[in-house]
């Protein structure tokens, strides 16, 4: 996989691949704007790598340039691994993992709209303090334990954005990631009590797909979609980054695909409460 510094390597190569192309081809950057069907300035920028394209663009550039089949394969290839991060948990931990929170706050100050789907844990930004501290301090955590007060404090700080009105936030939750025993049940009852409560936040959709809907496929991974420009996708072994049009706009229609069988408003309110007391009834 592919970690930042890598990527911005490709990033440049590509730039510099495309220049050299045009240059060789005889085209002014205005004939293969007209070429390709683009605006000369995008093209400029695409050159000088202030601007990634993404691979349709691409495309629409070898086409225009008439790139033999061979070249335009691999900056194709290049072209999709340039529009593609990858951070590794190790590098994560490295960077230290608060530092990842404020990197997650800033993309989010980035954006108006932000899909969450959520099939086998809670996000950050719904979690409760005693949650955050389970979470955190698992076992199976690797992170270092002077990391750790640092981490659960901007984890919190991180849910602030959410009272910011010009923002709106989907949170699309599977009853496993509600059901999920990450604390003592009483914490987990309080847990569920703050997503029926944050639930009816004016900049926020909260919805639930319970167990027992029928349905061809359900989400793998949690996936985050911030507007129309960017996913972010969850893995065990780390977070990736994509940028390319036809990968968001494929998660989008993923995001939608699995909304019809979430409960919404308050059905969904309901189902959380019923959630909430069967952990009080756990609780003793």
């Amino acid at each position: 996989m592919f970690e930042p510094d890598a990527v911005r390597k490709d990033r440049k190569g590509l730039a510099e691949s495309l220049r050299a192309l045009r240059r060789d081809s005889g085209l002014s950057g205005e004939r293969l704007a007209k070429r390709a069907h683009m605006s000369q300035a995008k093209i400029s920028r695409i050159e000088t790598g202030r601007v990634l394209p993404s691979v349709t663009e691409v495309e629409r550039i070898v086409r225009a340039l008439e790139v033999p089949a061979d070249a335009a394969a691999e900056l194709l290839t290049l072209a999709k691994i340039a529009n593609t991060e990858f951070l590794s948990r190790r590098r994560m931990r490295r960077n230290g993992a608060a530092y990842r929170q404020r990197e997650l706050a800033a993309q989010m100050q980035q954006s108006s709209q932000i899909r969450f789907a959520l099939p086998t844990a809670l996000s950050g930004l719904l979690q409760t303090p005693e949650y955050v501290r389970s979470n955190i301090y698992d076992p199976m955590s690797k992170i270092s334990d002077e990391q750790k007060p640092a981490l659960i404090a901007a984890k919190l700080a991180r849910q602030e954005i959410l009272h910011v009105v010009e923002k709106h936030f989907n949170f699309l939750l599977a009853e496993a990631a509600v059901r999920r025993f990450i604390a003592a049940p009483a914490a987990m009852a309080e847990q569920v009590d703050h997503l029926v409560s944050v639930s009816t936040m004016p900049t926020v959709d909260l919805e639930v797909i319970p167990l027992d809907v029928q349905s061809s496929s359900s989400p793998i991974n949690i996936f985050t979609i911030y507007d129309e420009r960017l996913v972010t996708v969850e893995t065990q072994a780390g977070s990736m980054a994509l940028r390319d049009p036809v990968d968001v706009r494929e998660h989008l229609e993923l995001f939608k695909y699995f909304r019809r069988n979430a409960l919404k408003g308050e059905e969904c309110r309901e189902f959380l409460r019923a959630i909430a007391a069967d952990f009080r009834s756990r609780a003793g």
